[in-house]
């Protein structure tokens, strides 16, 4: 028998990969720069301080996530208590005061990271590798779907279709030995723990699967996914059936994005294809069959120089967050500038831009005018701590607390947030903004 992790990009490379990310948003947080556009937004205040201690010595992030959803927020934490991981949740009401917490026990089992939550009236919705837990917040019991949707495929984000229908999703381009190639989606009711629908879609932006992007999202009976390059939505109904194609304009070289993507989507599904083929129908990979299975396409290096042309030459869709009913946040990157964004809000009904921002500060800059200088809302934060709008109020969480910011001398501000974290470990807040 042959360890298939042995030659899988997320056997050996999954954990590599996911802090490779990581450390792209962690660069992206200390890359200063000179900036000074208007400002979009203004900070307001800290809503929320972890009372858990994260000592400086451990790895802070997938360890605390938070989310509004339709006039709920909550926050979730990684616990640990007699060497096991349990999840923490806390409601806040309208004056963002906790009102209520919750424990999971010996949440994921076997690993300790959050991908994505979804708060619902009653319950609270977990995504991590390979596994969702869904807790009753009624009977304060835990659904653990590992075993009841026996999942195979990778599902890193979770988003409500309406009041009993949710949508697990990803985009993967895995090794065929680990996964499937495309775009996952798998529709399951809540309230009978049953799958409705699940279907794996070829949709184009393959090749950006692994640059910690969010393409999809979910509202009132439908589905989006926006392909990252050619900026095309693509409409799904509940039964997973495509509705329309829609082109919406970010202003972006086109040509040059089309003719990329479809090179890149033709190489890698081909490429997965090849290899699916070989393999097919044969009951144990060998040693002596493994060689035929091994690919450069398939492996750390080509993520990093996909990712590097990407962020370097194109210009591409970062993120989609959802704003209001069929209102959404889309942040588009420009090729080789990783210090802010362009943003754009846009109806998904109509298509149309209704706002938009033009350099919107992501990343701290060099000297701090203003608080927001060293706390921008960022586009490089992961899924799970993506920014979360109500209105003109925008949430998102950071490890330093305004209260460290003691006015432009940006040494003496970093050098108290060093001697806080070496004192007393890292805590998450949430940081409440407001849009201008």
């Amino acid at each position: 028998m042959y360890n298939l992790a042995s030659c899988c990009k997320y056997g050996p490379h999954i954990f590599a990969m996911r802090t490779l990310c990581i450390s792209i948003y962690i660069c992206l947080l200390i890359t200063f720069v000179t900036f000074n556009a208007e400002a979009q937004y203004i900070l307001k205040n800290v809503v929320f301080t972890s009372d858990q201690s994260i000592p400086n010595t451990d790895f802070p992030f997938f360890k605390f996530a938070y989310r509004y959803q339709d006039g709920i927020f909550r926050v979730y934490e990684i616990i640990n208590t007699n060497k096991k991981s349990s999840i923490q949740i806390t409601e806040l009401d309208e004056k963002y005061v906790p009102t209520r917490r919750d424990t999971i026990s010996d949440y994921f089992q076997g690993g300790s990271e959050i991908d994505d939550v979804l708060p619902l009236k009653n319950y609270d919705v977990l995504v991590g590798y390979k596994k969702i837990s869904i807790y009753n917040r009624i009977s304060r019991t835990q659904v653990d779907t590992k075993y009841v949707l026996g999942i195979k495929k990778i599902f890193d984000e979770v988003s409500k279709i309406n009041d009993t229908l949710l949508l697990l999703a990803g985009v993967d381009d895995l090794h065929p030995l680990d996964g499937p190639c495309g775009l996952n989606l798998l529709i399951f009711n809540i309230k009978s723990n049953e799958i409705e629908k699940e279907r794996l879609v070829k949709v184009p932006g393959v090749a950006m699967a692994d640059m910690s992007v969010k393409l999809i999202s979910s509202n009132n009976n439908e589905i989006y996914y926006f392909s990252p390059l050619s900026t095309n939505l693509y409409t799904f109904d509940i039964n997973i059936n495509l509705k329309s194609i829609n082109h919406i304009d970010f202003e972006m070289d086109y040509n040059k994005n089309n003719q990329f993507e479809k090179n890149t989507d033709s190489l890698m599904y081909g490429e997965w294809m090849r290899l699916y083929k070989i393999y097919a129908g044969i009951p144990i990979v060998t040693d002596s069959l493994i060689d035929n299975l091994q690919s450069v396409f398939f492996t750390k290096d080509y993520l990093v120089k996909m990712i590097s042309t990407i962020n370097n030459e194109f210009d591409h869709i970062d993120k989609i967050i959802p704003l209001a009913d069929n209102l959404i946040c889309i942040g588009v990157a420009r090729k080789g500038v990783k210090i802010y964004r362009d943003v754009y809000f846009v109806n998904l009904k109509s298509g149309f831009v209704i706002k938009k921002y033009r350099n919107w500060l992501n990343s701290p800059a060099q000297s701090y005018n203003r608080i927001e200088d060293c706390l921008p809302l960022s586009f490089a934060t992961p899924k799970y701590q993506r920014m979360c709008f109500n209105k003109d109020e925008v949430f998102e969480s950071n490890l330093f607390n305004p209260i460290e910011f003691n006015g432009d001398n940006k040494d003496s501000v970093d050098l108290a947030f060093q001697n806080r974290v070496l004192k007393n470990g890292y805590k998450w807040n949430i940081i409440k903004y407001q849009l201008k």
